[in-house]
């Protein structure tokens, strides 16, 4: 992998890592949700604007399993924890990251990246709606893999 390539993922690990790490702040809501089962929350990160920064999803048992922020630039990363949650090395992150492009206008740049640092996908040029649809696959996608980690964390509980 390339040095252009790392940039991304290792941004997208030390933002997702800071999120997790920052206090809970007066802006912050925590609500009921079941993205990854009964009795999980999602909590939400708002600045003074109520503009949204990040959300941390969490299963029925407090281990995070899906985090999201948002940079000022519009750059978004979401990660993607398929671990048991004692062991932040044994996670297996994937991570999905999309960048808006100065030029040409109005398009995007997404990597997904899979446990192991592996490059899954990277696409440039990508036009909103080419966004969001490769968005919505890969985000599907990831949390697949979370469900499937999770269902076998619990036959081994």
């Amino acid at each position: 992998m390339t040095r252009a390539h790392t940039l991304p993922i290792a941004a997208a690990l030390i933002a997702l890592a800071l999120l997790t790490a920052a206090a809970p702040s007066p802006d912050t809501a925590t609500m009921p949700d079941a993205a990854y089962g009964e009795g999980g929350t999602r909590e939400s990160h708002t600045n003074a604007k109520h503009e949204l920064l990040g959300e941390i999803w969490r299963d029925e048992i407090g281990i995070i399993r899906e985090q999201f922020e948002q940079d000022p630039d519009g750059t978004q990363y979401w990660g993607f924890y398929n671990g048991d949650g004692q062991n932040m090395s044994d996670w297996r992150r994937s991570v999905i990251a999309i960048r808006p492009m100065a030029r040409p206008a109005d398009r995007w740049q997404m990597w997904v990246i899979g446990p192991g640092d592996m490059t899954v996908k990277e696409a440039s040029t990508l036009t909103r709606a080419e966004l969001d649809t490769e968005f919505d696959y890969w985000h599907t996608q990831l949390r697949s893999w979370v469900h499937n980690a999770q269902r076998q964390q619990r036959s081994n509980r």
